[in-house]
């Protein structure tokens, strides 16, 4: 796991933020979570003969120590041509830990008879809805399947009937697609805001200037989180105390730069150094997924990269 989703998953696990990214990604905007009745769960499955497998951040939803729901935020840097056979593992997954629950249970209280005992699951026992939001903050757009069916290779003569194959759907929210970032938290408002423009120079600049009052008291939490993510230097140049907390002024930070061009110049720079790292790393014999890993980049920037420095020699 690289750094930035270490820091985005962190960020996250706040049951405020956890909240606010799942209705907004799940219930279109509609507060159906209550944070308050959020708490935590073991993120590590157990996989027999094959170790462990972690997940991101999982939540369980409960109202008077009855569990509604089970919830998880899949956080992706790069696009994952596999996301919906990963997602389906991943629910299919905590339905089987919780069947094999309710297994032990019968088997120790011996209370099933018949076809129930046989399955060791009564007629009226109930699993648990679990839900998996994927949030995908890269820059490029998602050109990854979305359903298990994009996954498959179904011939013609059987595709009238594709609906006999089981397909999982996958709930993606791409950062860059986000229409209406008014809708969340300021906190959100403010590291979303920065991830969606991070490409855009001249569109960041807007975006922050519109939001200019929460930009001059961004906290040391929301500045750690975008550096992390966007590899953006410089933005906590401006300290000072605030409402008994340490904030940062990335308007003033920003402003620094002069003008629009100088900060276009430092997103050409980062790039001219990526592009020395990348050649050094390709004469050691390095690949270009162990290069992407290496530079937590995503592979199909790193090829461009190569492309590049193939045209300048």
């Amino acid at each position: 796991m690289g750094k930035s989703d270490e820091a985005i998953n962190e960020y996250l696990a706040d049951p405020v933020r956890f909240a606010d990214m799942v209705n907004q990604g799940l219930f279109q905007g509609t507060p159906v979570l209550n944070p308050d009745k959020l708490k935590e769960m073991d993120s590590v499955s157990r996989i027999p003969n094959r170790g462990t497998k972690t997940r991101d951040i999982v939540k369980m939803y409960y109202d008077n120590s009855i569990i509604f729901a089970i919830l998880a935020i899949e956080n992706q840097t790069n696009i994952h041509y596999a996301m919906p056979l990963r997602c389906a593992v991943y629910d299919i997954r905590a339905y089987e830990k919780q069947r094999k629950i309710i297994v032990k249970r019968h088997e120790k209280n011996k209370d099933l008879a018949g076809a129930e005992w046989l399955s060791r699951f009564g007629k009226n026992d109930k699993l648990i809805p679990t839900v998996t939001l994927v949030l995908y903050y890269g820059s490029e757009e998602w050109d990854g399947p979305v359903t298990l069916h994009d996954m498959l290779n179904i011939p013609d003569s059987l595709k009238p009937y594709q609906n006999i194959f089981f397909d999982y759907h996958i709930n993606l929210l791409e950062i860059n697609k986000i229409q209406n970032l008014e809708a969340y938290s300021d906190d959100l408002k403010i590291v979303l805001g920065f991830i969606k423009y991070q490409k855009n120079a001249e569109a960041l600049m807007r975006y922050i200037k519109e939001h200019e009052t929460l930009f001059q008291t961004v906290s040391e939490e929301n500045c750690l989180t975008i550096q992390a993510i966007t590899k953006s230097d410089g933005i906590m140049k401006y300290k000072y105390e605030a409402k008994e907390q340490e904030v940062f002024d990335v308007c003033k930070a920003l402003e620094d730069l002069k003008n629009l061009g100088k900060i276009e110049g430092k997103i050409e720079g980062k790039e001219e150094t990526i592009l020395e790292l990348v050649e050094k790393k390709l004469k050691k014999g390095q690949t270009v997924l162990q290069i992407a890993e290496a530079l937590e980049e995503k592979p199909e920037y790193i090829e461009k990269l190569i492309l590049k420095i193939g045209k300048v020699k």
